[in-house]
C-alpha cells in the first residue's frame, strides 16, 4: 500500500466538499501555497503552474489557517524554515519521496515551529545542525544556552508522518566538561 499523508486525503476532500461548504456558510476562504524543486521564487506559488521553489518562499506568504504543498524531492535549506503561523505544511507524497536537509556550508536547524496550530506533514528531515553555544537565537534559539533540536526546534505544534533521521545537535565543552547542554537530533 502506498503511503498517502492525511494532507492529500484532506486535499481530495476539499474539491469535492467546498462547493457545498461555500452554500451552506461565508466560511472563512484559507490558501493553499505550491512548492516544488523547478518553480520560481518570483511566481505566484497559488497552483503547480506557478509554484514556488523554496518552503520558505510559501511560508513567508502564508497566513493562519493556510496550506502548503510540497512535491517531490530534495529541498536544501541555507536558513531554517520558521514557522510563526498556524499554518500546515504537507508532502503530497510523503516521506519516501520529499527531503528536507541542510547545505553542508551551512550550520543550522532545519525548522523551528512555534504556533500550536502548525502542522509539519510527511517529509524526511535529515542533516541538521542545532548548536548550544551561541547567541544568534534566529537560527539556534534556546535559553540559557541549551539547544534543543537539530532537525526541529519544536516550542508547539505537531510533526506527523515525518522520518526525522542523522541531526545533530552539539553541546560546547568547557575544561573536558560539559557545560552547555544540546539535546535530540
Amino acid at each position: 500500500m502506498a503511503f498517502m499523508c492525511s494532507c492529500v486525503r484532506s486535499l481530495a476532500c476539499r474539491v469535492i466538499l467546498v462547493p457545498v461548504v461555500l452554500c451552506v456558510t461565508s466560511a472563512v476562504v484559507h490558501a493553499d501555497w505550491f512548492v516544488k524543486p523547478t518553480g520560481s521564487d518570483a511566481a505566484q506559488g497559488t497552483n503547480w503552474a506557478t509554484a514556488v521553489a523554496t518552503i520558505s518562499n510559501a511560508v513567508t506568504r502564508s497566513s493562519d489557517g493556510d496550506q502548503i504543498w510540497v512535491t517531490n524531492g530534495t529541498y536544501t535549506l541555507t536558513n531554517p524554515i520558521v514557522i510563526t503561523k498556524g499554518i500546515t505544511i504537507c508532502s503530497v507524497n510523503g516521506r519516501t519521496t520529499t527531503l528536507v536537509k541542510r547545505s553542508l556550508t551551512k550550520e543550522i536547524r532545519l525548522f523551528i515551529i512555534s504556533n500550536a496550530s502548525a502542522v509539519v506533514d510527511g517529509f524526511t528531515i535529515t542533516n541538521g545542525f542545532g548548536r548550544a553555544n551561541t547567541t544568534n537565537t534566529a537560527s539556534y534559539p534556546g535559553v540559557g544556552g541549551h539547544s534543543y533540536g537539530g532537525g526541529i526546534r519544536m516550542y508547539s505544534g505537531t510533526v506527523r508522518y515525518c522520518r526525522i533521521v542523522k541531526n545533530t545537535c552539539n553541546a560546547r565543552i568547557v575544561d573536558g566538561q560539559h557545560r552547555i547542554n544540546g539535546y535530540g537530533g
